[in-house]
């Protein structure tokens, strides 16, 4: 699943995410496959808070100013597979 727009209402809070379904392309040259969209395959998730993930490594920040956030050994956020 690819994030493609953050839905805000009309007092600028989030509550959705569009996004849309991804799988493995044919592989190029070098034979690697790199995702590509699935046709038709946009919807919408109900969400309220969005967290940014971009890097390798997770910034401590996060976990050690909110409270209720479930970290795992690497210290990374858990999150519900569903």
């Amino acid at each position: 699943t690819n994030p493609t727009e953050i839905l805000t209402d009309e007092n600028g809070w989030v509550k959705g995410m569009k996004c849309v379904k991804m799988e493995l392309g044919e592989p190029d040259a070098s034979g690697r496959r790199r995702p590509v969209v699935k046709e038709n395959s946009e919807f919408v998730m109900d969400v309220d808070t969005v967290i940014m993930s971009l890097g390798t490594s997770p910034n401590p920040l996060i976990s050690s100013t909110t409270e209720g956030l479930d970290i795992n050994k690497w210290k990374c956020l858990v999150a519900d597979e569903n």
